[in-house]
C-alpha cells in the first residue's frame, strides 16, 4: 500500500529537514513535492512518500519516533493511504 507521510520540525532549517529527508531514504521513503528548498513556516512543511506494509497510524508513530531519536524535535506526523488502481 503506498502512503504519504507529511512531518514538521521544531526549528528545523533546511539542513534539519535534508538530515529528516536523508533519515526517511534509508528506510525507503522519498521525497514528495517539490525539490527545492521547505518552507519551514508550513503547517506540514515536508513529505515523503512510501510502500508500507503496516497501517499508517504503526507508520507515523515509528517516524515521529525516529526523527525525535535523531535529534530532529518533531512536532508532528500524519499520515494518509493513496490507493490506485489500475484498469
Amino acid at each position: 500500500m503506498h502512503a504519504l507521510f507529511r512531518f514538521s520540525l521544531s526549528g528545523a532549517g533546511p539542513s534539519g529537514y535534508r538530515d529528516a529527508f536523508a533519515i526517511l531514504a534509508r528506510a525507503g521513503f522519498r521525497r514528495a513535492g517539490s525539490p527545492g528548498p521547505v518552507d519551514a513556516r508550513a503547517i506540514f512543511p515536508a513529505a515523503v512518500l512510501g510502500e508500507v506494509g503496516r497501517s499508517p497510524e504503526d507508520v507515523t508513530r515509528v517516524i515521529f519516533a525516529v526523527l525525535a531519536e535523531a535529534g530532529l524535535r518533531p512536532v508532528a506526523v500524519s499520515g494518509s493511504v493513496s490507493i490506485t488502481s489500475r484498469r
